[in-house]
């Protein structure tokens, strides 16, 4: 299984980012980045996403939020599958394609149930097909973003701001507020 640290390891290599640079920009010092990256000593948690952020790179935080406590839906990046985006463009529209006869099904199941109720025999099989199929569509999702960054430079975080921002401005979303804490410049 690979680990945080050995992702980091492979993304660096992927950018072309040396260790003094990540140490610097992390304000670490380079021995101490050594230790977390060769495994001798574990990354703190409140260094992770340091790490990660200063990388900007998805995979790392993909395998990051994998194991973030309160990640509802964690996911993982395919790395098993050939590195262009095309194969995984491939495998996001098998899956798409599977989704939409299993939701069709789980949909007169939905329909056909009175609330409150549990589903129970093949209805119950139906909805566990249906969202092992979410769970496979979100996970070749998010993993062809990762790929178009690595390969056309594509930014991911910013493809995320824009979703959310897209959601607020539907009003599918509510805009987030500022902390009365929070210093506003």
């Amino acid at each position: 299984m690979l680990t945080l640290a050995m992702i980091l390891r492979e993304e660096m290599v992927t950018y072309g980012v040396i260790g003094k640079e990540l140490a610097a920009a992390a304000c670490l010092a380079p021995s101490t980045l050594s230790e977390y990256l060769t495994g001798s000593r574990p990354i703190p948690k409140d260094r992770e996403g340091e790490l990660v952020e200063v990388l900007n790179s998805p995979r790392a935080s993909e395998e990051r939020c994998t194991d973030c406590k309160g990640n509802l839906f964690p996911t993982r990046y395919l790395d098993e599958i050939d590195n262009h985006p095309i194969v995984a463009l491939d495998k996001l529209v098998e899956e798409a394609e599977e989704i939409i006869n299993v939701a069709k099904e789980a949909r007169k199941t939905m329909i056909n149930k009175r609330h409150g109720y549990k589903f129970a025999g093949t209805n119950d099989l139906t909805i566990t097909s249906f969202e092992d199929e979410v769970a496979d569509l979100i996970t070749c999702s998010k993993t062809l973003l990762i790929k178009l960054q690595e390969w056309y430079n594509r930014p991911v975080v910013e493809t995320m701001r824009r979703h959310i921002k897209k959601l607020e401005q539907s009003g599918y979303c509510s805009v987030k507020r500022k902390s009365p804490l929070c210093k506003v410049d």
